[in-house]
């Protein structure tokens, strides 16, 4: 039973750590683990029967299951193939893979040869067994149950050593930055775009990582078997996801050592059921061939006792931190010797530093066929340092295509974009994010809702390049709790509490103070209020204009409300059909009106200005 159980139990419990980081970390499904677990098999016997030192064979079974992990990310990446399918393509040839690297044998077995866990299970039991003896030598019958499982035993803690060791460095890894921009991934792919990284680079090492821990549990569990073979891993993934929900039904938290805690518990609790299950099974049929109904039956139980609790399984990942990417891309956003006041009419000249330029930017969708559009139509405009330009239209005038053009998120037809003299046309949108912020219509979009507000905050602390390091000190922390403070909502005593527990107010207003806090060299505010309630709405506004004032932003505000066009910043652009048909500042802006403005478009279009949400949030 120890070995059924507990040894068993712990091996699986790596494999179960690499389908937890996929699953639920990454959000990403990964079938590829039928074919990894066995391939990490396969490299150790074939490195045990050639005579290849046992160490260096474990470490070239890691990288194997690492290197398929990368090849089904990049598939996804790469070929836009969706991750459920890119993982069974892999996995089919690994099957294939496997079957070469034992030589076309598809089983061998190596008990006469020495192994890793052999050598550790002799250390051990040469070690600790005067302790024991000495210990229990006078309950007779606790001697004679030790001297019969004396193996067991020793094998048993040389794999409590290595789960936990393995089990302390992720804690680590998903307390660094890296660790927790990987866990905003799987919550808000968005939110890692905005903070200038880039997605796909995450997924490769996300999904590596994860592969590489099953290969390393399909290396010991062949190791201690004494064999290996090509269907290993049929039906792993089964095993892996169970011992999840179970781990997440026990213990529940946004603590990361608790969440593994609870997954390596899930993967001996997963072992002690289909052991009994199977030992009792007679009782009521089942067999060895219902291994599979029983793990089947038992992963819709955990599934209902889980909704009948009336709580979602945990997605995991209220401790994760920032990731390397493109260092060379990270730039400091230095601020310039040009100092603006913003009111509600910030009308004061700056020297005219361009921080963005469009020259003849056209945008057209689905070019070549019957449905194409024309959504902007040769743009040209020149955005200042200081700037902070409001702009109006009605629906479908290319207001939120024109910002889409500037963050990168599509790309121009035509035309050009230029920042500070540098023409970023081709740049992607991860990249532009290192000196454009954007803050959307949907408060969601700006936070991760599975992490805590301390690691949300650290994300937007430096944009772009991240380094596998601890940032999130007690002086950090301090300074966190300072920032929020500012926003007057309470905030500052709930940094450890998951964002998605905050109202869609104050999570759009952590979404500007964490913008802010990056130092962006221009923001764009996408409706950014029109999802809120008034009150919020006019709070989330006037922070908006004080973190301008303080970080000395350089903004465009895209608003139905022309009263606030009106009111705020010095610049006022209406866009209408794809084009820029008012552009007004200056003293001509001070001046302005909601009827000169119905007049000025009149004079343009020949038209009455006639969109009912323009003219009802006046």
């Amino acid at each position: 039973m120890v070995s059924a159980i507990f040894v068993e139990g712990l091996i699986y419990a790596i494999m179960v750590l690499g389908i937890f980081i996929t699953f639920r970390i990454l959000d990403f499904p990964d079938l590829t683990v039928d074919g990894s677990f066995a391939t990490g098999a396969c490299v150790m016997g074939i490195c045990i029967l050639q005579g290849v030192n046992i160490y260096f064979g474990l470490f070239l079974a890691i990288i194997a299951g690492t290197l398929a992990g990368i090849f089904t990310a990049l598939l996804h990446n790469k070929l836009k193939i969706p991750n459920l399918l890119s993982g069974i393509i892999t996995m089919t040839m690994l099957y294939s893979i496997n079957g070469h690297i034992i030589e076309n044998k598809g089983y061998v077995a190596f008990s006469n040869y020495t192994n890793i866990v052999k050598e550790a299970t002799v250390f051990i039991n040469n070690y600790c067994d005067a302790i024991f003896m000495s210990l229990i030598a006078d309950n007779t019958e606790l001697f004679a149950w030790y001297k019969s499982n004396i193996e067991s035993i020793s094998t048993l803690i040389f794999f409590i050593f290595v789960v936990m060791f393995i089990k302390i460095l992720l804690d680590i890894f998903f307390r660094t930055d890296i660790g927790i921009s990987l866990g905003a991934l799987g919550s808000n792919e968005q939110m890692i775009i905005s903070q200038g990284m880039n997605p796909s680079t995450l997924k490769v090492l996300g999904v590596g990582l994860s592969n590489g821990l099953v290969a390393l549990s399909g290396a010991f569990l062949a190791q201690y078997g004494s064999s290996a073979s090509i269907d290993s891993g049929r039906g792993i993934i089964i095993v892996g996801l169970s011992a999840v929900m179970i781990g997440e039904l026990i213990i529940r938290s946004n603590k990361i050592w608790l969440i593994t805690f609870g997954v390596l518990l899930g993967s001996i609790i997963y072992k002690a059921i289909t052991f009994f299950g199977l030992k009792y099974g007679y009782y009521v049929g089942f067999g060895p061939n219902d291994l599979k109904l029983i793990s089947g039956i038992l992963i819709i139980i955990v599934i209902i006792a889980s909704r009948m609790k009336g709580k979602k399984l945990s997605t995991i990942l209220s401790s994760c931190k920032d990731y390397f990417i493109d260092i060379k891309e990270s730039m400091s956003s230095t601020i310039d010797n040009i100092s603006k006041t913003v009111g509600k009419q910030d009308n004061k000249d700056n020297e005219k530093e361009t921080i963005l330029s469009l020259e003849n930017v056209s945008k057209v969708f689905l070019e070549g066929t019957p449905n194409e559009k024309l959504v902007l139509k040769n743009i040209s405009l020149t955005i200042n340092k200081g700037d902070f330009i409001t702009i109006i239209g009605s629906n479908g005038a290319g207001k939120s295509t024109l910002f889409n053009v500037i963050s990168g998120t599509y790309p121009i037809t035509s035309g050009s974009i230029k920042y500070k003299n540098k023409d970023i046309s081709k740049m992607k949108e991860y990249k532009r994010a290192m000196f454009i912020g954007r803050i959307f219509q949907n408060p969601l979009l700006g936070t991760s809702s599975n992490m805590a507000l301390e690691d949300n905050m650290i994300l937007c602390r430096t944009k772009g390049a991240k380094f596998p390091k601890i940032s999130l000190t007690s002086d950090v922390q301090k300074e966190f709790r300072e920032q929020v403070s500012r926003l007057n909502m309470g905030l500052e005593d709930r940094l450890q509490d998951n964002v998605g527990l905050f109202s869609g107010g104050q999570r759009q207003a952590l979404t500007l103070l964490m913008t802010a806090m990056s130092h962006p060299q221009l923001v764009l505010l996408d409706e950014h209020t029109a999802a809120l309630d008034p009150d919020n709405s006019n709070r989330v506004m006037d922070l908006t204009l004080k973190l301008r004032e303080e970080y000395d932003l350089t903004m465009m505000m895209i608003t139905h409300n022309m009263q606030h066009a009106i009111e705020y910043g010095n610049r006022l652009i209406m866009m209408d059909n794809g084009e820029i048909i008012l552009d007004i500042s200056g003293e001509e802006k001070k001046n302005l009106t909601i009827e000169t403005i119905m007049e000025k478009f009149k004079e343009i279009r020949k038209d009455e200005l006639s969109d009912e949400k323009l003219l009802l949030t006046v």
